[in-house]
């Protein structure tokens, strides 16, 4: 079992590059879990993916994993260069329950996308668009420059982007549901799973990852 770097995404394979769930061992009652695979191909990765991730993370997760939970955080990103999305939290006492919180993402995005106050949209629109161009130091942009010559991310394509998210509309919101509800029915390639726990944490995630056909957990210890 290897971890392959996909965009900013850490995929985890098998030597046959089969996707995977593992469990890592350790003693201590906090625990923290990750669940994510391919969402959409890159060429189908628009601005409005990142609203409805943000969506997910201030919306449902937050109130599911964070409040009801009680997870001190969590969390919803999608790569736009590789189309993996991933779902996290991190100190969080119940990591199963939380599975099936994730496995609920779609569902509730497609409730808001017929239920959401067209200023509540709006509200997460903006708040999209300014985590694109957040504050930095003047190293911070000199770093973030070069790192667009390089990759050749243009300006005309950073506005495409901007442009995108803008535009997003409640029927992006239910478009990304269906692609959420998708990956987890997907068998060629199911969502992976990552746990940190203790034993009987990482038994409960097996049971939970297994009902959801989430590829097994392979557990190793951490030390």
């Amino acid at each position: 079992i290897g971890v392959r770097l996909v965009g900013s995404e850490m995929c985890i394979r098998d030597s046959r590059g089969a996707p995977v769930s593992e469990g890592v061992r350790v003693p201590t009652s906090v625990s923290h879990i990750a669940a994510g695979g391919l969402l959409r191909e890159p060429a189908d990765v628009r601005g409005s993916s990142a609203v409805c991730a943000r969506l997910l993370r201030t919306g449902h997760l937050w109130s599911r994993v964070r409040v009801q939970g009680g997870a001190y955080g969590c969390g919803a990103s999608l790569d736009r260069w590789s189309g993996a999305l991933t779902l996290t939290s991190y100190r969080d006492p119940t990591p199963a329950a939380t599975l099936g919180a994730f496995r609920e993402a779609g569902g509730a995005l497609r409730a808001a996308a017929s239920s959401l106050p067209d200023a509540e949209l709006e509200r997460v629109v903006i708040g999209t668009l300014g985590a694109l161009e957040p504050p930095s130091s003047a190293q911070g942009r000199a770093y973030v420059s070069l790192v667009r010559h390089l990759t050749g991310y243009s300006d005309a394509m950073r506005q495409a982007w901007r442009d995108e998210v803008r535009r997003t509309s409640r029927a992006d919101l239910a478009a990304f549901a269906d692609d959420l509800d998708a990956l987890l029915a997907r068998p060629d390639a199911p969502p992976s799973v990552v746990a940190v726990g203790e034993q009987r944490t990482l038994d409960a995630v097996a049971a939970a990852s297994a009902a959801v056909g989430c590829p097994p957990l392979d557990v190793r210890d951490a030390l």
